[in-house]
């Protein structure tokens, strides 16, 4: 799933785990929310890619947004 200023994304708890990985230039701006480790306004660039490894926290779906740049959203159950 790509997630930019446009769209943003849920990842339900069935998939559990999800990194966030640029793929072109500096994504910022960057939320997430009901995840084991979440952002508040974080920005990530290709260099160093910090938001690799993530988890859905809990029942509730986790949420991720960008206000500028693009992510590629990986969804893995294991």
């Amino acid at each position: 799933t790509l997630v930019d200023n446009r769209i943003s994304a849920e990842i339900e708890p069935e998939w559990r785990y999800f990194p966030l990985i640029v793929i072109s230039g500096t994504a910022s701006g960057i939320t997430s929310k009901n995840a084991k480790y979440n952002l508040d306004n974080a920005t990530i660039n290709p260099k160093y890619q910090y938001a690799i490894s993530n988890e859905v926290e809990g029942d509730e779906p986790a949420k991720v947004s960008v206000e500028e740049g693009v992510l590629l959203l990986i969804k893995d159950r294991y």
